[in-house]
């Protein structure tokens, strides 16, 4: 049962795959994209890594095939607000 939609956010969770946070840390962000998607909020996400990868809303492959990431040793979370100033796409919370 989905519940009642009281807020209307478009939600980004951006996820350091850089090796600061381990893969099984990574992937509880996008658990986490996934709830607030079946609670019925726009919700994204993104990994980063010194640069962003794709804005996505489902995951499609394994994290570091996926986005081509990983151990690139950038932990500057600046690549995610470039690609969204690129992408030009609004976001009214961002998790990082």
């Amino acid at each position: 049962m989905k519940l009642e939609r009281l807020f209307n956010y478009k939600v980004l969770i951006a996820i350091d795959v850089s090796g600061s946070v381990s893969m099984e840390t990574a992937m509880q962000g996008i658990q986490l994209c996934y709830k607030l998607q079946d609670n019925g909020i726009d919700a994204k996400f993104c990994c980063w890594d010194g640069a962003c990868g794709p804005i996505k809303s489902q995951q499609t492959e394994d994290l570091s095939t996926e986005f081509g990431l990983g151990y690139c040793g950038g932990s500057n979370p600046d690549c995610v607000f470039n690609a969204l100033e690129e992408c030009g796409e609004h976001f009214d919370k961002i998790v990082i």
